[in-house]
């Protein structure tokens, strides 16, 4: 499978999604569309990312990330014969499509992802636009399969920074406490899903 099976279309804060499936999303106020890219990673799949930023701008005048919302379709090339597989049981529906959710937080410098990531590539894209990454984010992934071979997805990821406050609760003796993690989450897919209206 080497052909595209949606087409993504940006139109100011419109995101209409046309193909294997069809869902129009209105982003909310306060994001600003930066771009797309297309590349390879790991020399197996194609990563097409189309990327929105929520920023704020410090006494140096530099644009720090304060959330980001992008899409990502990928596809693995018709050498690698994969399929895409997820753990999570947290199932939701939107727009008459059904999505796994779940909720992680990543460290996001340089140093802790590899060249061929998609994520390296992300920071990467979002760097050369002149957007401060930042270094640790929460994520909120929305994932469903295209096809039944399961080998092309589409995934809706909202990222947003952890300032170093919210990160002190989440912590104790070096470790996520549990119960703060479980809380924290219901909160980020709250804020997530507010990020995004299904029109």
């Amino acid at each position: 499978m080497s052909q595209k099976l949606i087409d993504i279309e940006i139109s100011g804060h419109q995101i209409n999604i046309s193909g294997a499936l069809s869902i129009k999303l209105q982003l909310a106020k306060g994001f600003e569309y930066i771009g797309n890219q297309e590349i390879v990673i790991y020399d197996c799949a194609k990563v097409f990312h189309y990327v929105f930023t929520n920023y704020y701008t410090n006494k140096q005048k530099e644009r720090h990330i304060s959330k980001l919302f992008f899409l990502q379709h990928e596809y693995f090339l018709p050498k690698v014969n994969k399929s895409y597989k997820y753990e999570s049981m947290d199932i939701l529906e939107l727009g008459g499509i059904l999505w796994q959710r779940d909720n992680f937080i990543d460290r996001t410098t340089y140093d802790d992802w590899e060249p061929n990531s998609d994520v390296f590539q992300l920071i990467t894209f979002v760097e050369k636009n002149k957007y401060i990454f930042p270094s640790m984010v929460f994520t909120n992934r929305l994932v469903t399969m295209l096809n039944e071979e399961k080998n092309q997805e589409l995934l809706i990821l909202y990222l947003e920074e952890i300032v170093e406050e919210k990160w002190k609760k989440l912590r104790s003796n070096g470790q996520l406490v549990d119960f703060q993690w479980k809380k924290e989450q219901i909160e980020l897919q709250k804020r997530a899903l507010s990020s995004f209206t299904v029109l």
